[in-house]
């Protein structure tokens, strides 16, 4: 089986849409989108995608990568943008019900990106944070997530280590910090702190990188070094380049969070 046909297997085993739908009138009966129609479908999800991002127009977006990747299942840019697309939707969702359904959405997409180009950071790693997200919403399915997350966000570390501010090692910091300890599961402070460390190197800029490790450091009862990097975090998330971002007010109000726990 080729590429293309493996990942239209998957998808139609797996994909069923998050309750929207947005058809545009001029698609064909049979699902597909001509090669005359597809730089208008590429405008139109970019319009959709750009800052700042709303979950409106995000779910329009995977609406519109939907038919998209039906109509093209070979296509890895299609794929992997349907990917990010639903894991924005899996972490910034305004309902459990959402963020349920396109970490689950996300997890098909990922799986299917990384069957077409398996040698490139990107989709291992949203596939893994799809992973991830689809845990945070269904603990009891955690457990049996976590060896999948691990391999694909080891995966994206070995392709580009630095991709999304260092986001791989993000990941793998706080599953090793946050993942029951052996024989049970993977968990491993000496690891998390390693990879947390490694993502602040690479990214000193980023508030997630400092909230993640104040995060951490906080669950070790480093209460002042923890301060520090939740502080550091909020300082970042102040400035002007954070400050419009549609993703600043979750990693504010997860840092704010972390301070209340220091009192």
């Amino acid at each position: 089986m080729n590429r293309g046909l493996a990942c239209a297997a998957l998808l139609l085993l797996g994909l069923a849409g998050c309750g929207v739908s947005l058809v545009p009138p001029d698609r064909f009966g049979d699902g597909r989108i001509s090669d005359e129609q597809w730089p208008a479908y590429l405008r139109l999800v970019e319009e959709k995608t750009a800052e700042p991002r709303s979950p409106e127009k995000m779910k329009e977006a995977v609406a519109i990568y939907e038919d998209m990747v039906a109509s093209r299942t070979g296509d890895f840019a299609t794929m992997l943008a349907a990917t990010e697309a639903s894991v924005w939707l899996a972490e910034n969702g305004e309902t459990p019900a959402d963020r349920s359904c396109y970490s689950e959405l996300g997890i098909h997409f990922g799986r299917g990106a990384v069957k077409l180009w398996g040698w490139d950071a990107r989709p291992h790693y949203y596939l893994a944070l799809a992973l991830g997200f689809h845990a945070r919403e269904h603990p009891s399915k955690a457990m049996a997530l976590i060896s999948e997350m691990e391999e694909h966000a080891l995966e994206a570390r070995n392709w580009n280590e630095g991709y999304d501010d260092a986001g791989p090692h993000r990941f793998l910091g706080l599953l090793y910090a946050q993942a029951p300890e052996p024989p049970s599961s993977i968990g491993d402070p000496a690891a998390a702190r390693e990879h947390l460390e490694r993502a602040l190197e690479l990214a000193p800029g980023s508030p997630e990188n400092h909230a993640a490790m104040g995060e951490f450091l906080l669950d070790q009862g480093e209460d002042e070094r923890a301060r520090e990097q939740i502080e550091k975090a909020l300082e970042i998330l102040a400035s002007e380049e954070w400050r419009s971002r549609a993703d600043a007010p979750r990693i504010r109000a997860n840092a704010e969070e972390l301070l209340k726990e220091l009192e």
